[in-house]
């Protein structure tokens, strides 16, 4: 990111100036602009690709908890099942003698 003097120095150089003492003066400005230009851009696709990493990692984690809730909704249910039998058996047996 650029810091606050880099941005200040190219606003009063670039943007205040409404007339140049020379061609050349005029596009040295222009290209400064332009690789200022060219810097944020670069920046921002930065940005970009580092919000498109996160949201990919996000997804991937809330598929992998999808799984794992999943997965423990299974062992609950089994060990209910495995609760519930073992119950019933005992009330069987408690009922034969």
């Amino acid at each position: 990111m650029p810091n606050k003097n880099e941005d200040n120095s190219f606003e009063r150089t670039f943007t205040k100036r409404k007339s140049f003492a020379t061609m050349e003066e005029a596009t040295d400005i222009l290209e400064i602009g332009t690789l200022y230009l060219q810097k944020l851009n670069a920046q921002c696709q930065e940005s970009k690709l580092e919000i498109s990493k996160l949201k990919y990692e996000c997804e991937c984690r809330e598929k992998e908890n999808e799984i794992l809730d999943k997965e423990r909704e299974k062992e609950e249910s089994y060990t209910l099942q495995h609760i519930s039998k073992s119950k019933d058996q005992a009330l069987q047996e408690s009922v034969k003698t």
